[in-house]
């Protein structure tokens, strides 16, 4: 008898923590806020989804931090991306899939938005072997892990 009155206490707190995110607003309160009320419900797995091509995480002050969604590019349609930004709202790091191997891809990108560091697995082909990229200031590309084979 008294387990139920736990969990109905950690109910209404769940409720009320959940209510002040919503009033705060922004897209994670909203997110969280579906979720949790899908799975309150006790639905099937298939249930629990929040469905979106792009979810935002911002800051209080409602800068932009992390990006996640889907690409809608013909080739690359529906594959993944995650983006990490800066202070000065610029991407700096995006992890992916991408190419028709669909493979993983971690991009470190420099304060001017171009890309310095690339790794992961070969995009195209039967092999999906590792790579990694260094971009130097002119954009020249250097193969790291050739040098090592």
């Amino acid at each position: 008898m008294q387990r139920k009155g736990v969990v109905e206490t950690m109910a209404m707190k769940r409720v009320a923590f959940y209510g002040v995110m919503a009033f705060m607003g922004g897209a994670v309160a909203q997110a969280v806020m579906s979720v949790s009320l899908v799975q309150n419900a006790q639905a099937g797995p298939a249930d629990r989804q929040v469905v979106s091509n792009r979810m935002y995480i911002m800051t209080p002050e409602g800068r932009m931090r992390i990006q996640a969604g889907t690409y809608d590019q013909p080739g690359e349609k529906g594959l993944p991306v995650i983006a990490l930004s800066d202070n000065r709202d610029q991407i700096r790091m995006l992890l992916r899939l991408a190419g028709t191997n669909e493979s993983p891809v971690l991009v470190m990108k420099d304060k001017s938005g171009a890309d310095r560091l690339v790794m992961g697995l070969k995009m195209t082909g039967q092999s999906e072997e590792p790579f990694l990229q260094v971009v130097d200031d002119r954009g020249a590309r250097r193969e790291v892990l050739d040098r090592l084979r």
